[in-house]
């Protein structure tokens, strides 16, 4: 009876599961810019599977040796192309994980300064930015630019995780298949060159944490963690620095809670054997709260109510169908105008109700829907929190449209593939009458993420990707039980992948028409403070100036430039090649053709009225965040850029 209790809880958990992984499909599979041209990729949900499953039978005929070194050389040859991408096309970082990295070379150098209310609403990242620029001060110490020592953190934090995921892929399987897989799949996806090592935020120490914790548990399940005090106290280490980082993180723990609690009801067992690692999780977790004030107080963090939003804030936004569900900044504006954190909190509650009875049940259902779908969705995830590129080669710049819309088809066929076996995975194990605290604790802790953010907050596409490790680490279970061979899989790999080749070509080939008239930006320098958060401008004196440089690779015929509000400086785009001056004052420049060609260009900010006109210039210690830093009299110190964009626009659109 209690074995059947347990089988019942689990086969719950595995139909819930699949319910996410077809609307998972569903999302990655549409694109609202390409309409009703999607439909070539819906073979892929059955070619999926297919081809993992041949690729797996395929790489077996090769020797573990051979395996190993193709796994390791894969691996090494990903790195390096990671830091090529990241010294050649750095992208500009915008929004909370700007701020982020801002505050902390701030720190780093010792000037702590939390003038910018950025931080005073949003209280739950001034760990991050602590702990970074603690890295800063470190790196600095060394003699390391803030710009290397970030991409040095980046890659440590992400790499790193790819490297637990592979050896749970070895750790599952015990055999070099899987991951060979996995190395191939990491050098040859946008996942690994996009988002996740252009943009330092919260996100890839979560992957990171729930990698480890995934990997400490199959050992233990398998009885292999050899040298348990060392894992063991690194698995405590990690939980408390993620947890500190990111509240969500908690839902780890209360999946391992559950765990327990399943396991001590109806397999003493193994709540015996897997205690150990769900005890470190849940006391790290725990002990996180407390270890976050010590943190907030070492950089003399001191929180202010009245620039606070509610928790339910986040639940307001969740519940707004006119956002999906998303970050809503009218719904920020409006509560913000309420003068105290008590009134703000009555109101959002108000709000809350008012919007769940204007849904009604199936207004839920439906909004539930959407956001489930935007968080398995990966179709805006490579350029997440991302405005384009400092600076990036000819090769790049002129065919950039296309080189952005493969990326996103590339990522969005991955996970389309691995979703469709996660189904076939869910569905083999449904068979199975043997339940495991291993596989319990992957499904609660999945299923938490997803439904935690579905019903009580608002969404993003990187929220979903914290299952990703998780995902990934439960296919790897099933696989261990054995994989039926394939016939002739050489011949089947090489069809099947033709196959693909011929749907995502015939899906770019059907569309060419719109990407080719995609707006693309092409050189930016996108990061700032932004002036709800009261930044700070820079007042230029009457007769003086503000040069910056900036090399374009490709024609464009688009150029914005971000203006102080009331400033009546003068503002020339010049290129310096041709010697040709286009007034920019208005704040942009917009052509029919390309008359911004490839070349050196400057932007001059002159003030040529009596009096001292303000001006954005993003200020920074030693962090280059343009291709060369502002030219600008006023400060002898640190350096100084401006925020402006080049690009390619629909020609019939510009007025």
């Amino acid at each position: 009876m209690n074995s059947r209790a347990l089988l019942l809880i689990k086969r719950v958990l595995l139909v819930l599961m699949a319910v996410y992984m077809i609307i998972g499909i569903c999302a990655n599979l549409y694109d609202h810019y390409f309409s009703l041209k999607t439909v070539i990729l819906v073979p892929l949900a059955v070619i999926g599977p297919l081809f993992l499953k041949v690729l797996y039978a395929y790489l077996g005929r090769f020797s573990d040796k051979n395996l190993r070194i193709f796994t390791w050389a894969a691996f090494a040859g990903m790195i390096v192309l990671q830091i090529y991408v990241l010294l050649a096309l750095p992208a500009t970082v915008y929004h909370d994980a700007f701020r982020i990295v801002q505050q902390a070379e701030q720190i780093g150098t010792g000037d702590i300064d939390w003038t910018s209310t950025y931080f005073l609403r949003n209280p739950n990242n001034v760990p991050l930015a602590a702990m970074l620029g603690d890295w800063f001060k470190l790196t600095n110490f060394l003699g390391l630019s803030p710009n290397i020592a970030l991409i040095i953190l980046k890659l440590a934090i992400f790499d790193g995780m790819l490297a637990v995921v592979l050896a749970i892929f070895q750790e599952a399987t015990g055999k070099r298949q899987l991951p060979a897989s996995g190395a191939l799949f990491f050098l040859v996806s946008p996942y690994s060159y996009t988002y996740n090592i252009q943009v330092f935020y919260t996100d890839t120490p979560i992957f990171f944490a729930i990698s480890l914790v995934a990997l400490v548990l199959l050992k233990q399940h398998h009885k292999s963690l050899h040298h348990p005090i060392i894992w063991l106290t690194g698995l405590f280490i990690t939980c408390l620095a993620a947890q500190v980082l990111k509240p969500n993180f908690v839902i780890i723990a209360a999946a391992a809670g559950l765990t327990m609690l399943g396991l001590l009801l109806w397999k003493k067992a193994e709540f015996k054997h897997l205690l150990g690692p769900f005890l470190v999780v849940v006391c790290a977790i725990g002990l996180a709260f407390p270890a976050g004030k010590l943190v907030n107080a070492s950089v003399s963090y001191h929180p202010d109510s009245s620039y606070e939003l509610p928790t339910l804030h986040w639940t307001q936004m969740g519940l707004n169908v006119k956002n999906y569900g998303m970050y809503s900044g009218s719904d920020t504006k409006q509560t913000l105008k309420i003068p105290s954190l008590k009134e703000r909190n009555a109101t959002t509650k108000k709000i809350i109700v008012q919007r769940v009875k204007k849904l009604g049940f199936f207004g839920l259902l439906k909004l539930w829907t959407v956001k489930a779908g935007i968080l398995l969705s990966v179709n805006n995830y490579n350029q997440a929190y991302t405005g384009g590129f400092i600076q990036s080669p000819a090769w790049f710049q002129q065919h950039q449209r296309w080189w952005t819309t493969g990326a996103d088809l590339m990522l969005r066929c991955a996970f389309i593939f691995l979703y469709a076996q996660t189904l076939l995975t869910l569905a083999g194990e449904f068979k199975r009458r043997q339940s495991s605290g291993l596989v319990l604790f992957l499904l609660l802790a999945m299923i938490g993420y997803l439904t935690a953010h579905t019903l009580f907050w608002e969404v993003e596409e990187r929220y979903g990707q914290a299952i990703f490790p998780l995902l990934l680490t439960l296919n790897a279970h099933y696989l261990a039980q054995g994989v039926p061979s394939v016939k002739f899989a050489g011949r089947k790999l090489a069809g099947l992948s033709a196959l693909i080749l011929v749907l995502g070509g015939g899906y770019l080939g059907l569309n060419r028409a719109k990407i080719v008239r995609r707006p693309v930006v092409t050189v930016a320098q996108r990061s700032q403070l932004s002036d709800q958060y009261h930044a700070r401008v820079v007042w230029i004196e009457p007769g003086e100036s503000v040069t910056q440089n900036v090399w374009v690779n490709s024609s464009n015929n688009y150029f914005a430039f971000l203006h102080a509000p009331g400033s009546q400086i003068k503002v020339t785009l010049t290129d310096i090649d041709a010697h040709q001056t286009f007034d920019a004052s208005s704040g942009k420049l917009k052509f029919r053709t390309n008359r911004i060609k490839p070349g050196k260009y400057q932007i001059k900010l002159d003030n040529e009225t009596k009096e001292r006109q303000p001006a954005w210039l993003v200020r920074t210690h030693k962090y280059l965040l343009g291709q060369e830093s502002a030219n600008i009299s006023e400060p002898n110190w640190g350096k100084r850029t401006l925020i402006y964009l080049f690009g390619q626009t629909r020609s019939d659109k510009i007025k």
